[in-house]
């Protein structure tokens, strides 16, 4: 069966970009598209990092050197991203995020340039979507700024550049053991080469955050305030449902006790009858939209959390639901209650549409 990226893809926001007017070394090259070389190592440590995890994607930072005259991109070394709030079908910086990466530069980088990021697409193939391409397009919009996209599932990867005002694929990438292996020192004088961009760190000036970036950002708090209120509300729904889960179990045992009193001829009930009454509870689903998930071996609340909501934060929430404790040992074969929270991508989708 041929898996296909999440629908929020075709969904994303649409919002006016501006480009950046292009320095006068990059304007000679404008029209070309770059060559692209990547250190081994590189490659294959970003190959690692999309395979630690496949059930949403991982991103990062390409850091290197670029040749005006000689029009290549070269890159040195990877920056994986932490702190980012991920699905199966996107992937997004946080302030964490940049304060993360541009900590890292400095320490270990101080001299090369943010060349490009990589992303992973686990068993989607190698593209750039909507929203790929509106974070290329914000933060990576020099020409010789570059997106790497890696397929851990299908084993798959490829490589995007700028080619007037175009986003491309390259036919195919080109590897070199070290920079020492590539340099020729009487070609390769290198220009300073400016910061190009932050989402939320302390590298841009104010200047270089466009209309659509400001807008960007904007939709982004927004978004963020509406999934806090959400997530407050669905919590308490949680304890109200759980509360009314005792007050039915509590009305189920005294018709139990009345079941057996009619069964026995003198009205009394036998020992152990009572504990062998079926264990019914109401559905939570019929207060909050549930689904039912069948525990397997090794699962636990966190873990389950992580699969439904793409966070182990909502295990505490699983287990009031299911009237169970947080750390509590889960048995193969039990079923448990997960509730459907909303995303913040149907949301997003109200935001745009108003």
């Amino acid at each position: 069966m041929e898996h296909k990226p999440p629908e929020q893809h075709d969904e994303e926001p649409q919002i006016d970009l501006h480009e950046q007017e292009a320095g006068p070394e990059e304007a000679a090259v404008v029209a070309r598209v770059p060559v692209i070389y990547f250190a081994e190592e590189v490659v294959a440590e970003m190959k690692r990092h999309a395979r630690s995890d496949t059930r949403q994607e991982i991103a990062g930072v390409l850091l290197g050197e670029v040749n005006y005259q000689r029009n290549t991109v070269l890159v040195h070394a990877s920056i994986a991203a932490e702190h980012t709030q991920s699905s199966r079908g996107n992937v997004t910086f946080t302030h964490d995020t940049w304060a993360q990466i541009n900590a890292a530069v400095d320490a270990q980088y101080p001299d090369q340039a943010i060349v490009g990021w990589y992303h992973s697409h686990p068993d989607f193939g190698i593209f750039l979507s909507n929203y790929d391409t509106f974070i290329h397009q914000n933060f990576f919009s020099a020409q010789w700024q570059i997106a790497y996209v890696v397929d851990p599932v299908r084993q798959e990867e490829g490589c995007f550049v700028w080619e007037n005002g175009q986003l491309v694929r390259v036919p195919d990438l080109k590897l070199y053991m070290n920079a020492s292996d590539y340099h020729e020192a009487s070609e390769m004088e290198q220009p300073k080469l400016p910061d190009p961009f932050t989402a939320g760190g302390d590298r841009v000036p104010e200047a270089y955050l466009q209309t659509g970036q400001k807008w960007a950002l904007g939709i982004l708090a927004v978004l963020v305030a509406m999934t806090l209120v959400l997530q407050m509300y669905a919590l308490g729904e949680v304890h109200r449902l759980r509360d009314e889960i005792a007050g039915t179990r509590e009305a189920v045992a005294a018709i139990e006790a009345d079941l057996a009193g009619l069964h026995s001829p003198e009205g009394d009930v036998a020992p152990g009858e009572a504990e062998m009454g079926p264990d019914i509870a109401a559905p939570p689903a019929a207060v909050l939209p549930c689904d039912v998930y069948e525990v397997t071996p090794g699962d636990t609340l966190q873990a389950i959390s992580e699969e439904f909501y793409g966070t182990p934060d909502n295990a505490q929430m699983i287990a009031l639901v299911n009237d169970l404790g947080e750390d509590q040992q889960l048995m193969p074969g039990m079923e448990l209650w997960i509730p459907q929270l909303p995303g913040p991508e149907d949301e997003a989708d109200e935001a745009v549409e108003r």
